[in-house]
Protein backbone atom coordinates (compact mmCIF):
# COMPACT_ATOMS: atom_id res chain seq x y z
CA UNK A 1 0.00 0.00 0.00
CA UNK A 2 1.70 3.51 -0.85
CA UNK A 3 1.96 6.37 1.86
CA UNK A 4 -0.87 8.23 -0.25
CA UNK A 5 -2.97 5.16 0.12
CA UNK A 6 -2.25 4.71 4.06
CA UNK A 7 -2.91 8.63 4.21
CA UNK A 8 -6.11 8.41 2.91
CA UNK A 9 -7.11 5.12 4.79
CA UNK A 10 -6.31 6.64 8.31
CA UNK A 11 -8.12 9.87 7.51
CA UNK A 12 -11.62 7.60 6.91
CA UNK A 13 -10.43 5.33 10.07
CA UNK A 14 -9.68 8.87 12.88
CA UNK A 15 -13.62 9.84 12.46
CA UNK A 16 -14.55 6.63 14.35
CA UNK A 17 -11.26 5.07 15.93
CA UNK A 18 -8.44 7.21 16.17
CA UNK A 19 -6.01 5.06 18.26
CA UNK A 20 -6.39 2.27 15.35
CA UNK A 21 -5.91 5.65 12.85
CA UNK A 22 -2.52 6.51 14.92
CA UNK A 23 -1.18 3.05 14.83
CA UNK A 24 -1.49 2.81 10.99
CA UNK A 25 0.25 6.31 10.55
CA UNK A 26 3.34 4.12 12.02
CA UNK A 27 3.06 2.25 8.34
CA UNK A 28 3.82 6.10 6.47
CA UNK A 29 6.96 6.56 5.42
CA UNK A 30 6.70 10.06 3.53
CA UNK A 31 6.63 13.28 5.97
CA UNK A 32 4.27 14.71 3.78
CA UNK A 33 1.78 12.13 3.89
CA UNK A 34 2.03 11.06 7.58
CA UNK A 35 2.24 14.91 8.71
CA UNK A 36 -1.61 14.94 7.26
CA UNK A 37 -2.64 12.03 8.26
CA UNK A 38 -1.47 12.87 11.98
CA UNK A 39 -3.64 16.05 11.25
CA UNK A 40 -6.40 13.91 10.56
CA UNK A 41 -6.28 12.50 13.80
CA UNK A 42 -5.75 15.70 15.79
CA UNK A 43 -9.07 16.83 13.75
CA UNK A 44 -11.12 14.01 14.85
CA UNK A 45 -9.93 12.70 18.43
CA UNK A 46 -11.62 13.06 21.26
CA UNK A 47 -9.15 12.38 23.55
CA UNK A 48 -6.94 15.42 23.92
CA UNK A 49 -3.76 13.67 25.30
CA UNK A 50 -4.10 12.01 21.91
CA UNK A 51 -5.04 15.14 19.76
CA UNK A 52 -1.79 16.68 21.50
CA UNK A 53 0.08 14.16 20.25
CA UNK A 54 -0.83 13.64 17.19
CA UNK A 55 -0.04 17.85 16.64
CA UNK A 56 3.38 17.65 18.30
CA UNK A 57 4.20 14.74 15.83
CA UNK A 58 2.63 16.39 12.49
CA UNK A 59 4.92 19.51 13.15
CA UNK A 60 8.13 17.20 13.72
CA UNK A 61 7.76 15.02 11.16
CA UNK A 62 6.78 17.83 8.69
CA UNK A 63 9.96 19.02 9.15
CA UNK A 64 11.57 16.32 7.65
CA UNK A 65 10.25 17.93 4.47
CA UNK A 66 11.94 20.93 2.62
CA UNK A 67 10.74 24.00 3.51
CA UNK A 68 7.83 24.49 1.11
CA UNK A 69 6.41 21.01 2.50
CA UNK A 70 7.27 22.40 6.35
CA UNK A 71 4.93 25.44 5.16
CA UNK A 72 2.52 23.90 3.27
CA UNK A 73 1.48 20.79 5.21
CA UNK A 74 1.30 22.99 8.58
CA UNK A 75 -1.74 24.26 7.17
CA UNK A 76 -3.33 21.04 8.02
CA UNK A 77 -2.05 21.06 12.11
CA UNK A 78 -3.38 24.86 11.56
CA UNK A 79 -6.92 23.96 10.46
CA UNK A 80 -7.40 20.86 12.94
CA UNK A 81 -6.63 23.22 15.81
CA UNK A 82 -8.94 26.12 14.50
CA UNK A 83 -11.48 23.30 14.15
CA UNK A 84 -10.91 22.10 17.33
CA UNK A 85 -11.64 25.51 19.04
CA UNK A 86 -8.03 25.78 19.79
CA UNK A 87 -7.66 29.38 17.79
CA UNK A 88 -4.89 30.50 19.99
CA UNK A 89 -2.87 27.63 19.51
CA UNK A 90 -3.57 27.65 15.51
CA UNK A 91 -2.73 31.34 15.32
CA UNK A 92 0.81 30.41 17.14
CA UNK A 93 1.30 27.51 14.74
CA UNK A 94 0.51 29.81 11.86
CA UNK A 95 3.07 32.61 12.97
CA UNK A 96 5.65 30.57 13.53
CA UNK A 97 5.58 28.82 9.62
CA UNK A 98 4.43 31.73 8.12
CA UNK A 99 7.73 33.05 8.73
CA UNK A 100 9.66 30.48 7.40
CA UNK A 101 7.33 30.30 4.49
CA UNK A 102 7.86 34.34 3.72
CA UNK A 103 11.81 32.99 3.10
CA UNK A 104 11.14 30.18 0.92
CA UNK A 105 13.15 30.13 -2.65
CA UNK A 106 12.06 29.91 -5.14
CA UNK A 107 9.18 32.58 -4.93
CA UNK A 108 6.59 30.09 -6.94
CA UNK A 109 7.14 27.60 -4.07
CA UNK A 110 6.60 30.28 -1.62
CA UNK A 111 3.13 31.94 -2.75
CA UNK A 112 2.16 28.29 -2.93
CA UNK A 113 2.66 27.67 0.47
CA UNK A 114 1.53 31.07 1.77
CA UNK A 115 -1.35 30.77 -0.33
CA UNK A 116 -1.97 26.93 1.60
CA UNK A 117 -1.14 28.92 4.90
CA UNK A 118 -3.56 31.83 4.25
CA UNK A 119 -6.39 29.13 3.36
CA UNK A 120 -5.79 27.52 6.85
CA UNK A 121 -5.98 31.03 8.55
CA UNK A 122 -9.37 31.49 7.62
CA UNK A 123 -10.13 28.78 9.83
CA UNK A 124 -8.62 30.92 12.76
CA UNK A 125 -10.49 34.40 12.08
CA UNK A 126 -11.21 35.87 8.60
CA UNK A 127 -9.15 39.10 9.95
CA UNK A 128 -6.18 36.92 10.30
CA UNK A 129 -6.42 35.70 6.98
CA UNK A 130 -6.60 39.26 5.72
CA UNK A 131 -3.25 40.53 7.27
CA UNK A 132 -1.84 37.09 5.70
CA UNK A 133 -2.74 38.36 2.64
CA UNK A 134 -1.43 41.91 2.62
CA UNK A 135 1.85 39.99 4.17
CA UNK A 136 1.46 37.89 0.57
CA UNK A 137 1.34 41.29 -1.40
CA UNK A 138 4.86 41.70 -0.81
CA UNK A 139 6.34 38.32 -0.80
CA UNK A 140 4.34 37.17 -3.60
CA UNK A 141 5.25 39.78 -6.66
CA UNK A 142 3.20 39.02 -9.35
CA UNK A 143 5.61 39.59 -12.24
CA UNK A 144 7.98 37.34 -10.95
CA UNK A 145 6.35 33.64 -11.82
CA UNK A 146 2.60 32.87 -12.47
CA UNK A 147 2.45 30.89 -10.00
CA UNK A 148 2.80 34.00 -7.30
CA UNK A 149 -0.14 35.66 -9.81
CA UNK A 150 -2.37 32.49 -9.36
CA UNK A 151 -1.90 32.84 -5.80
CA UNK A 152 -3.08 36.29 -5.31
CA UNK A 153 -5.69 36.09 -7.91
CA UNK A 154 -7.27 33.15 -5.65
CA UNK A 155 -6.52 34.91 -2.44
CA UNK A 156 -8.61 37.80 -3.76
CA UNK A 157 -11.21 36.09 -4.76
CA UNK A 158 -11.40 34.00 -1.39
CA UNK A 159 -11.34 37.75 0.26
CA UNK A 160 -14.04 38.77 -1.85
CA UNK A 161 -16.09 36.28 -1.33
CA UNK A 162 -16.31 34.68 -5.14
CA UNK A 163 -15.06 30.95 -4.04
CA UNK A 164 -14.71 29.18 -0.70
CA UNK A 165 -11.22 28.14 1.12
CA UNK A 166 -10.87 24.57 0.70
CA UNK A 167 -12.00 21.98 3.06
CA UNK A 168 -8.75 20.18 4.47
CA UNK A 169 -10.61 17.23 6.91
CA UNK A 170 -13.46 15.74 5.02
Amino acid sequence: MTDTNLRDKVSKIAKSDTEEAYKMTKKINSPWFKSQALSYIARYSDNKKTMDKAIKESIKVSRLCDDYKIASVRAWVIVALAERGFKKEAKKSLDEVVELAVRIEPVSSRCEALFNLFQASYYIDKSIANKLYERMQSACPIEEHWRAKRAMKHAQEIIADKVKVREYFW
